[in-house]
């Protein structure tokens, strides 16, 4: 098709380069020829050659519709120059007529590509919503939930849907000791209160907070003399954006915010809610979100996640300015040119080599991942044999070889020991963006535009890592598939065979969900399986709210 394009073009070049020519004649030829007549076809000619250009341009970069789009356009042209000819001629109802069907042919030539908008998959792009600051959170914000739950804990149930509950609520609420208050708003602010305690001891409070409450706070969380319940206390159970640390903020805006904005929370949704539910209410025997007393095994943990958080926040793209280049150049047998071996500061050399010499070496399963994922930039029929793997790689150049430091994460203990790196190159199927590839082991977990390369120590590149191992290497297990405690049953015919890392990525979302129940936010959780050759091959997860989607999540299992 795209042949033809170029073909169908190349002939209107040729023919509207003789008409220009042919116009340009004309001034030669005296006072036989209207001077208008001769302006009005030498200037068609040339606009039409330019439209036809752009259209050259346009078809090398893939786009749909340029030679119909620009073939309307020139017709338009043409018949204006032929009308404003007609008007030289003293012939003005003919050059009326030209006028006046140029105008609508013009108009539905520059509408087309808006036209076409909503059968085109990749223009419905969803643009994300602005997100809003901190300003502060409050524990009297959350004394009446707080309240509630603790109530319901006491066995002290009271229904806050009817108006006879809500006042039994406010009458029992009065009644309340001032210990008892206390205690509620001690509740009400523990997740407030495990975050500050968080940004003390990472030094991410501002000039002000330390101004006023002085330096020694983290040195007495860190020694256990003090429990971060109390500092909120001694604030009036406020924390204000005026109390982070400036460089913060932004991570704050986007991390601990509760709403879920335009788009249903997923497993890559990182809000700190979440984090904090898992850590200490996720598995109580009766649920509960904030009347949870003080762990401090359970701060250090949440302190962990919390550090994870912040740094891939910060380190969310790959940055090639933080990168060192290396003097070697290395080849691979799949590809035709060689890439230049970057590493980030601070990697083991025989990290590096580890990771040099997989690249070097690859064998003919990444080949095979690399070529499923490069096929998808392709926007033409391929035979089956360009389909073949080694024939795909060979539409990929790679440019640079990238070796970012190994992290053990909670996931993976053996980072150090599976070389995982970045490719990045150019394709002529994707000539404006560039594509880049996230390489774990013996598997291609990532494929993005170059600009979007993802390390291969994000969680969802180690989780995609750890998956199609256990898949490949024969670690399965049974899981439920809507679990017991939303409703499932525990009969074969609610069971499902998946990898383990798949099953630990479905409890993790399971828990997200229980989070979300806790709260009150979601009320139906449906989980539903594809397959592929008899074996489950996707995972997908709704939780609704009547009719909004509140949570909605897949796992990829083969």
């Amino acid at each position: 098709m795209t042949i033809f394009r170029y073909v169908f073009l190349s002939i209107c070049a040729v023919a509207e380069l003789l008409l220009f020519l042919f116009g340009l004649t004309g001034f030669s030829v005296g006072e036989s020829a209207p001077l208008g007549m001769v302006l009005a076809i030498t200037v068609g000619a040339a606009v039409m050659l330019l439209i036809t250009l752009v259209s050259f341009y346009k078809v090398s970069k893939g786009s749909k519709f340029p030679v119909l789009q620009g073939f309307l356009l020139k017709l338009s042209v043409l018949i204006m120059a032929l009308g404003i000819s007609w008007f030289a001629l003293d012939i003005p109802e003919a050059g009326w007529i030209g006028v006046i069907v140029s105008i609508p042919l013009a108009a539905l030539s520059l509408l087309l590509p808006r036209l076409s908008e909503g059968n085109n998959v990749k223009k419905n792009v969803i643009r994300p919503a602005e997100i809003p600051a901190f300003d502060k959170d409050k524990a009297e914000w959350a004394f009446d939930d707080a309240a509630a739950e603790y109530l319901r804990l006491q066995g002290e149930g009271i229904r806050l849907d009817t108006q006879e509950g809500k006042k039994a609520f406010a009458d029992r609420i009065a009644s309340m000791s001032e210990s008892e208050v206390g205690t509620i708003y001690d509740y009400a602010g523990t997740p407030a209160a495990y975050f500050l305690g968080w940004l003390i001891r990472r030094e991410l409070v501002s000039d002000e907070y330390l101004a006023i409450h002085g330096t020694g706070e983290s040195q007495a969380l860190a020694s256990g003399s003090v429990t971060p319940i109390e500092i909120f206390r001694n604030m009036d159970y406020v924390l204000a954006r005026e109390d982070i640390k400036l460089g913060a903020r932004s991570f704050v805006d986007q991390y601990y915010r509760y709403e879920k904005g335009i788009m249903p929370f997923s497993h890559s949704t990182h809000r700190y809610f979440f984090d904090y539910y898992r850590v200490f209410c996720s598995g109580s025997d009766v649920p509960r979100y904030y009347c949870v007393d003080f762990d401090r095994n359970g701060f250090e943990e949440l302190m962990g996640i919390l550090d994870r958080r912040y740094r891939d926040y910060n380190d969310c793209i790959l940055d090639e300015e933080e990168m060192v280049p290396d003097e070697r150049k290395l080849k691979c047998r799949y590809f035709d040119t060689e890439a230049e071996l970057w590493h980030e500061p601070g990697t083991p050399a025989d990290y590096v080599q580890m990771c040099a010499d997989s690249f070097e070496n690859m064998g003919d399963h990444l080949c095979r991942d690399m070529s499923e994922c490069l096929v998808e930039y392709c926007t033409e029929e391929l035979s089956d044999a360009e389909l073949r793997p080694e024939n795909v790689i060979r539409k990929f150049e790679p440019s640079k070889l990238v070796v970012l430091r190994p992290e053990t994460s909670i996931m993976r203990q053996d980072a150090a020991s599976v070389p995982a790196y970045v490719i990045l190159g150019g394709s002529e199927w994707e000539e404006e963006h560039g594509i880049s590839f996230t390489v774990i082991g013996e598997y291609a977990t990532g494929c993005a535009y170059y600009a979007d390369a993802q390390s291969p120590w994000e969680e969802d590149m180690q989780w995609n890592y750890m998956i199609r191992r256990d898949r490949e290497n024969g670690r399965l297990c049974a899981v439920s598939v809507i679990p017991e405690r939303f409703g499932g049953s525990s009969a074969a015919d609610n069971q499902v065979t998946v990898p383990v890392a798949a099953a630990r990525r479905k409890n993790e979302a399971d828990i997200m969900v229980e989070a979300l129940f806790t709260l009150g936010q979601v009320q139906k959780y449906d989980c539903k399986f594809t397959y592929h050759e008899g074996k489950p091959n996707y995972l997908f997860m709704v939780a609704r709210n009547g009719q909004e989607t509140v949570f909605a999540d897949s796992i990829r299992l083969l």
